[in-house]
Order: structure tokens, then sequence, then C-alpha cells
């Protein structure tokens, strides 16, 4: 008995550590991703701002200005997704209506309200809340829209929120990969929908969310499964 020991307690420790050792190499890969973006967007955008203040004021300087702002709002959601995975993030979990985490989604994406429903058709019974982290849900749900609505032919998009799931549909080609491919920032890039997903995977793991995907008949349908936390 005793000749059979040493070896089975070696393979229990060193199982774990390997283990640990591929999630902490994970992690850097992922932090560095992160830093190059941020980096390589601070300045540029900066020097944007800067040039487009000396604009006279116009519809240009508008949509130059919105354009700077939308890309300041990226950062801050780098800065956030970074914070998660290097575990400084922490979670702020309490209950919210459906619809408040929808009109705060709204804001993010900077649709003005003449275009709210020209590209998106939502279903949300008001009843509905949900636990979760409002920074972070609100993240996923934001992008999961922006891919919907901008990789769809006619940029339309449909949500439809339940007790338990988070539904988006929208007509266009299926992904060019598996949904698997796309929980690291660089294992899928076609079409620009590579950091999307894999921030959403990213969240709905931390949140401990179910996230699916099918396509049928030319409707591409991503399901959070916000039941699962």
């Amino acid at each position: 008995m005793n000749v059979l020991h040493p070896p089975f307690v070696h393979f229990v420790v060193a199982l774990p550590v390997e283990a640990l050792r591929k999630i902490e190499a994970l992690i850097h890969s992922r932090q560095l991703f992160l830093h190059a973006i941020m980096h390589e967007l601070k300045t540029p955008i900066a020097k944007g701002k800067l040039l487009n203040a000396f604009l006279e004021e116009g519809e240009n300087k508008e949509r130059y200005e919105a354009f700077f702002d939308r890309l300041d709002l990226l950062l801050g959601e780098f800065a956030r997704i970074e914070k998660m995975l290097t575990a400084n993030y922490t979670l702020r979990l309490a209950e919210y209506p459906a619809v408040e985490l929808t009109d705060h989604v709204l804001e993010l994406m900077l649709l003005a309200p003449e275009e709210i429903d020209r590209h998106l058709a939502r279903r949300i019974p008001t009843e509905i809340t949900v636990r979760t982290d409002f920074q972070l849900f609100t993240l996923a749900l934001k992008n999961l829209l922006d891919n919907a609505i901008i990789h769809s032919p006619d940029h339309h998009a449909a949500l439809t929120v339940t007790d338990t799931t988070w539904t988006i549909r929208n007509h266009g080609d299926p992904l060019p990969q598996p949904l698997e491919a796309w929980k690291e920032p660089f294992g899928a890039s076609s079409g620009g929908l590579g950091l999307g997903l894999y921030i959403v995977h990213s969240i709905a793991e931390v949140l401990g969310m179910g996230f699916r995907y099918r396509y049928e008949e030319g409707v591409n349908t991503f399901v959070l499964e916000v039941g699962k936390n």
C-alpha cells in the first residue's frame, strides 16, 4: 500500500499546478492584448479631439465629436475588462429592472431617439428584473446589440427578454466559426466580430451566465442565460 501512495500523491498535486500555469498564461496574454489596444488608441483620440476643437461649429464638428466620444467609451470598456481579467474588479451584484438595463445600453450605443426603433425591436416585460453587475452586464449586452445591428444587411436586430434569457436575433450570414472559437481575442477575427464576442464570453464567465448561439433559416440567435446565476 505504501509503495503506491507516493505516485498517487504526486499526480494529484501536479495537475492543479499545470492548470494554474495555463490560466496564468491566458490571463497574461489577455492583459497584453488589452494594454496594446488602449495604448494604440489613446494618442490618436487625444489628437483628434484637439484638432476638432479648432473646427468651426457645424454638422461635421458634431459628427467628429460624437465619433471621438464613442472611442473614449470603448477605451472605458477595455479598462473595465482589464480590471475584470486581473481580478481587480469587484462584482457589485444587485437587482435591476430589465428595462433600465436596456435603456442604459441604448445610451451607450449613442443612438438618437429616432434611430432606436429603426435599428432595434424590443420585447421587454416591465416586471422582469435581473440580479447582476450593472456595468458588466450592460457592456456585454451592448457588444451583442452592436454586432447584431452592424453585421446585419438591414442593420436591424431584435431583443427579447424573459425571466431566464436575453435573446438577440438578426438576419445575415452565420458566424464563420463555431462560438467556441471566439473565446480568445485572436481566436477569430473575421468581419470585426472577434473582440465583441470575446468581451461577451469573458463577462458571461465572470457573471456565471450561459452564452449560446444558433443559426437557422438566415437568422443568427445569441442567448444570454441569466437564469444560470
